[in-house]
């Protein structure tokens, strides 16, 4: 089911979201279960509306900054203060690529993925 705002923006819901960020929140939600299924289910929603908010004037996020990622290539989103969205902007539709865990929103602020300048660290393998 596609989703469309005036501007001619499509969300096509989980569609356009990539399989390594379905990958990504499932996992989170999976080990969120364990503890309670409430809250596993409160964060998916949360995130799930996040998503679904970009078929609304998806530039009103700012770019991703990080020296590791192509400059102006992701926008981001921040959904229940932990969860870093990154999707791209192609011919009017929004692409979910990454769904990336933050232990803070402060975390976050700083915009990169660099250790030493916002706090986020790769998941273990």
């Amino acid at each position: 089911m596609k989703s469309a705002n005036a501007l001619g923006y499509e969300l096509i819901d989980m569609g356009t979201v990539a399989d390594r960020a379905k990958t990504m929140l499932g996992a989170h939600a999976k080990f969120l279960a364990l503890k309670s299924t409430v809250a596993a289910r409160g964060m998916k929603e949360k995130v799930l509306a996040a998503i679904r908010s970009l078929s609304n004037m998806p530039e009103r996020c700012p770019f991703f900054d990080s020296e590791f990622v192509p400059r102006n290539k992701y926008h981001k989103i921040i959904a229940d203060n932990r969860y870093l969205i990154l999707y791209q902007i192609k011919e009017m539709v929004v692409f979910v690529d990454y769904i990336i865990i933050a232990p803070t929103y402060a975390s976050l602020r700083g915009g990169g993925l660099a250790e030493g300048k916002s706090g986020l660290r790769p998941p273990p393998l």
